[in-house]
């Protein structure tokens, strides 16, 4: 990380991330289930945009069609 304009490098940050972030950075943060995931993506001030990776398109889509976001992809 570096100080100049409040930037952040290319980077992933694991955990605590509870501020929005405009710049090229992956958030990976631990859960227990679907509905934990659902909990924490809603608990937020935020929420332009978020992502869902699993195998099991039928999971990603309810969890998809529950989370309070602006787009889901």
């Amino acid at each position: 990380m570096h100080q100049a304009g409040a930037k952040l490098q290319k980077c992933i940050l694991y955990e605590g991330a509870r501020e929005e972030i405009f710049e090229p950075v992956a958030v990976i943060i631990k859960f227990k289930d679907a509905e934990d995931v659902i909990k924490m993506a809603n608990d937020s001030e935020y929420g332009l945009g978020g992502g869902i990776f699993t195998k099991d398109i039928t999971k990603a889509i309810n969890v998809a069609r529950r989370v309070e976001t602006g787009r889901m992809c």
